[in-house]
């Protein structure tokens, strides 16, 4: 609370790691864990560019895709210069907190997530939530994002109005499936959206999508997006420089969104 206000913040990242997620597994996906393993990554950094010690490193699946989706997939290039400098590595941006925030807190460490928005005067989060996927399996994909879904629930149950997350759906996978999701969590009072996570050339507004969007609006869930390296128009076309990417995609994406939704009635 300040001057009287509750502060809510939109846009607060949650990625849960293997670790996290594992024992949220179903029987199925259970059985395929040693399967799973080859596919695990270890990052080495945490979102806001921490560097971890051995102790802190946690493990992330990560599933072969095309390359070069987006400014995410290449070597950067710096405005103002001919090209990527050789070998450099996107760097991580400038945060302007005092202190960064504590590792874990975006994945394990709840509580430190909850002690830091008190020292920040945050009265209630909206966790942009990222469930791994990519598998070239749907019923992996299934698995990983009913998985996900389970993690967030007791995340946000456990801070009850301080923790809010989104659905989230995705195109690969069945309508039926998707709307058994959404069923299944949309009236959780942590549950605010539906983020869509479309394929590249799949309009908002095809019809295949109608029952997605009556069982949100049956929710009361608003519809949600969030854009990275690619997933929103002209990805493609950005000079592979991320500033040029960060100030495009969101408002880029949402123009094209808002078209969508009115011109289809």
């Amino acid at each position: 609370m300040r001057d009287g206000f509750r502060v809510f913040d939109a846009d607060t990242h949650f990625a849960p790691s293997v670790e996290s997620l594992v024992p949220y597994f179903d029987r199925d996906l259970r059985a395929r864990e040693a399967e799973l393993a080859q596919f695990t990554r270890t990052r080495k950094y945490g979102r806001a560019g921490q560097v971890l010690t051995k102790s802190e490193l946690r493990h992330y699946y990560s599933f072969p895709k095309d390359k070069g989706e987006g400014w995410g997939g290449r070597e950067p290039r710096r405005l103002g210069e001919a090209g990527p400098r050789e070998g450099e590595e996107r760097p991580f941006q400038t945060f302007m907190g005092e202190r960064q925030p504590t590792v874990g807190a975006e994945d394990h460490d709840i509580p430190a997530r909850i002690r830091e928005m008190d020292e920040e005067g945050v009265d209630t989060q909206l966790l942009v939530t990222t469930p791994m996927g990519g598998h070239q399996d749907t019923a992996v994909e299934l698995g990983l994002l009913q998985a996900h879904h389970r993690l967030v629930d007791d995340v946000c149950s456990a801070y009850p109005g301080r923790l809010t997350a989104m659905i989230s759906f995705n195109a690969r996978l069945s309508v039926e499936d998707n709307v058994s999701e959404i069923k299944t969590w949309g009236q959780k009072p942590w549950a605010v959206a539906l983020k869509a996570e479309l394929p590249l050339d799949y309009p908002l507004d095809h019809p295949d999508l109608l029952p997605i969007w009556a069982a949100a609006e049956e929710a009361g869930l608003c519809i949600a997006h969030h854009s990275f390296a690619a997933g929103y128009p002209g990805y493609r076309d950005l000079w592979d420089n991320p500033f040029i990417g960060r100030t495009a995609s969101h408002p880029w994406a949402a123009m094209r969104a808002i078209a969508s939704f009115m011109g289809a009635g």
